[in-house]
């Protein structure tokens, strides 16, 4: 398109990820991506706000968290972030099973409780609903979804007295390789009470030892400590200035996949520093994804850049428009727990796309190929009755009018030991980006009446999918036993 300028070199800020590592939010690592980001958009042309925060966070472990039952070693798939830590000897209690759906915290009173944890098949389309034409999501797995669950009940834990928790990931629905470094649950409070995760044939083991065997946990730390992070953003100008586009990224994240969205924002910033757009362009990075509680007490960090700026959309200038990229390039693993493996299909995670206008699904219908290589592939969703994933929701709940990419393979929050290069098909982010690039200028042509607005849920739908969301909960809940 004659509009655009050339294209950034993707694989290169794809490279700037993997050298970097893990960028946990308030982390060294985290601090370089965002320095990295404020560089490439000073080169771009832009002046970069910064709007730093601080919060209480947890430094990584003096080495490495143990579990052991008398003098063996168990090993540990990941660690529940800001669950707690241990002196340097540990924690040594009575390994106490809880059974059932609802757990009984007292009978682990200063003791280990183990608590067997499910990864079932879960409706999507209860959680994520599609435009018409679309067809429906089916079942996906999704540990996020019970270890969230779970991890909602651990402030009952404490407040009982028990003094760690160890879940064991059921072997017939989550493999060792699924389970490994899952940064999850991930939007929790800190919650002063050691919680990790085992798999595989430490699940065995840990659910055997709890009949009447001994454990010590150590996750040696010297506590949470004050740190700060920022999120940083630039203006283009347009030439109708009242008027605003945003375009969100978050910064922090455990892999190459969560989170690359800033390649693909610093692409269409790019974009419209070579031909000024009509509307006023506002891209965001911004920072607290991974860390929540530091940023939000409701909702993804992007509430906190609106809380903060609504001078750039509801006051002195709207916003008629958003674009949220995360997730780029992603390819599907998908998980085998009878071999204890989590394979490479080969082919791309279906995109979870979401537009919240019916004529921003339209558009979409129309200028999206993605990781699909021909248009009109692609599955369109619309925001639940409950939720929209990633940090297009905020926007959804300012009713701005947006299209968000957020695909989410099962290893999204996994930190990855492998080869992070097989974990993304560059053609595939290409496409996804170059198909942002021409819903930007599309948009910003658009009159702001033909962009739509958002639809809002009725009685019907938070009745349906209440029921069916009740459902997955209990059938993740009754799978523990």
């Amino acid at each position: 398109m004659a509009t655009q300028s050339p294209n950034i070199d993707y694989q290169a800020e794809l490279d700037v990820l993997k050298q970097i590592g893990p960028r946990l939010t308030g982390s060294e690592q985290h601090n370089q991506l965002i320095d990295h980001i404020e560089t490439r958009l000073k080169n771009i042309g832009y002046d970069v706000h910064s709007d730093p925060f601080s919060f209480q966070y947890m430094p990584p472990f003096t080495s490495p968290a143990t579990l052991k039952i008398g003098d063996e070693s168990i090993h540990i798939s990941s660690v529940f972030p800001y669950s707690g830590f241990t002196a340097p000897e540990g924690i040594t209690g009575k390994l106490v099973r809880l059974r059932g759906p609802l757990h009984r915290w007292s009978s682990a009173r200063d003791q280990i409780a183990v608590v067997a944890l499910t990864n079932p098949p879960v409706p999507f389309s209860a959680l994520v609903s599609v435009w018409d034409g679309s067809a429906p999501w089916g079942p996906e797995n999704a540990p996020l979804l019970p270890a969230t669950l779970l991890g909602a009940s651990i402030a009952k834990a404490r407040a009982a007295g028990v003094r760690a928790v160890v879940v064991a990931w059921d072997a017939a629905s989550m493999s060792p390789a699924a389970a490994a470094n899952q940064y999850l649950p991930f939007t929790m409070a800190y919650q002063d009470l050691p919680v990790v995760f085992v798999a595989g044939t430490a699940s065995a083991r840990v659910l055997e030892a709890a009949a009447d065997e001994t454990a010590t946990l150590t996750l040696p730390s010297p506590g949470l400590r004050q740190a700060s992070s920022r999120s940083v953003w630039a203006v283009a100008e347009g030439e109708e200035p009242g008027e605003t586009v945003l375009v969100v990224t978050h910064t922090d994240g455990v892999n190459v996949v969560e989170e690359n969205g800033h390649v693909g924002v610093l692409q269409l910033a790019q974009d419209a520093r070579a031909k000024k757009p009509r509307r006023t362009h506002v891209f965001v990075f911004v920072s607290g994804h991974m860390r929540i509680p530091a940023v939000s007490e409701h909702g993804q960090a992007t509430s906190k850049w609106l809380r903060d700026h609504p001078e750039w959309w509801r006051d002195e200038r709207k916003a008629v428009a958003a674009l949220v990229i995360e997730h780029l390039g992603a390819m599907e693993y998908v998980d085998d727990p009878a071999r204890g493996t989590l394979e490479r299909t080969g082919k791309p995670v279906p995109e979870l796309l979401y537009a919240n206008t019916p004529q921003l699904a339209a558009l979409l219908g129309t200028e999206w190929t993605g990781m699909e290589a021909a248009p009109g592939q692609t599955r369109i969703s619309r925001p639940s009755a409950y939720i929209q994933f990633g940090e297009g929701e905020p926007l959804a709940q300012a009713g701005i009018p947006n299209v968000a990419l957020v695909t989410a393979p099962i290893y999204l929050l996994a930190a990855w030991e492998g080869d992070e290069g097989e974990l993304i098909e560059l053609a595939g982010l290409t496409r996804q980006i170059d198909s942002f690039r021409r819903l930007r200028e599309h948009i910003d042509e658009l009159d702001t009446a033909a962009l739509g607005s958002p639809v809002a849920a009725g009685p019907i739908q938070y009745f349906t999918q209440g029921i069916t969301l009740a459902l997955a909960a209990a059938k993740t809940f009754l799978g523990r036993q």
